[in-house]
């Protein structure tokens, strides 16, 4: 994204500033003052809590957010961690996706930190659809409900984005035992801001 551009070094990586949490905080509180009927929570998203909570802990306490989301982002590759655009570049498109389902259940076995995972389908952004065709779920169903089935057993959250609201995903959640779901914008500036809510099966 344009607005990232700055925070990448000579090799390329992203390395952003330390979170301004109290600035953070303070921009919270004067949306409660000036919105006050509406119910605002703080939160964060963790990339990777399995791979990075120790780190994190350096850096922000995260028991002073109302929820923190976890996301799964990277894939280890020898030392160094790659995104889905760029695996797919590197691998076979079929070992890209298993690789990262099954990635998900040693996320939500190795953190404690996260309640909602987020955009269990963010793999499939950078689907090469040109070169293999368009993405059809039924190939990895068996991995979509592995992954859904930890979770669910995890009394985590799952985000639906709502970039994509694919129906198979509310439906195989709630077979596997999924509770709940949270829907969110995955906005990244706030002119994209949209409202979000939560629904809790009963």
């Amino acid at each position: 994204m344009p607005h990232q551009q700055s925070m990448l070094d000579p090799d390329g990586y992203l390395r952003p500033p330390p979170l301004d949490v109290d600035g953070y905080m303070g921009s919270i509180a004067r949306c409660r003052l000036r919105f006050p009927q509406l119910t605002i929570l703080t939160g964060v998203e963790f990339g990777q809590p399995h791979v990075f909570g120790r780190q994190a802990a350096q850096l922000v306490d995260l028991s002073v957010f109302d929820r923190v989301n976890g996301s799964l982002h990277t894939l280890a590759v020898g030392d160094d961690r790659y995104e889905p655009n760029t695996l797919f570049r590197m691998w076979p498109t079929e070992e890209v996706m298993w690789a990262y389902l099954e990635e998900i259940p040693r996320m939500v076995a190795g953190s404690e930190e996260f309640e909602v995972f987020c955009h269990i389908d963010y793999a499939v952004r950078a689907w090469p659809s040109a070169a293999v065709g368009p993405f059809d779920p039924r190939r990895f169903e068996e991995g979509f409900r592995g992954a859904m089935r930890a979770l669910a057993q995890a009394g985590r959250v799952l985000e639906m984005n709502t970039r994509r609201l694919w129906p198979w995903i509310p439906q195989w959640w709630f077979e596997e035992g999924g509770q709940a779901i949270s829907f969110g914008s995955d906005a990244h500036v706030p002119k994209r801001l949209r409202a979000t809510s939560r629904r809790r099966w009963r």
